[in-house]
């Protein structure tokens, strides 16, 4: 049986889901590129009236604050 793993193409490289997290009303997600393990992002999650779609943060502070709660759930 073969395993399908969903992924998302951000810059030509695929990277896959690893986690996803809320905090102050927004939704986040952890993806792992699926060529190289050391290389990761987070997106946002915006909601739209009719689509979901992901864009980058809006600055450190939101970075920091955010990859600090993924690795408080990581433990």
């Amino acid at each position: 049986m073969e395993e399908t793993i969903d992924y998302l193409v951000i810059d030509n490289k695929r990277y896959a889901i690893l986690n996803e997290i809320e905090d102050k009303g927004n939704k986040y997600v952890l993806f792992a590129n699926l060529d190289d393990v050391n290389d990761i992002c987070v997106r946002k999650v915006v909601v739209d009236e009719e689509d979901d779609y992901i864009v980058g943060l809006d600055n450190q502070e939101e970075f920091d604050r955010v990859m600090l709660l993924f690795s408080k759930e990581l433990r």
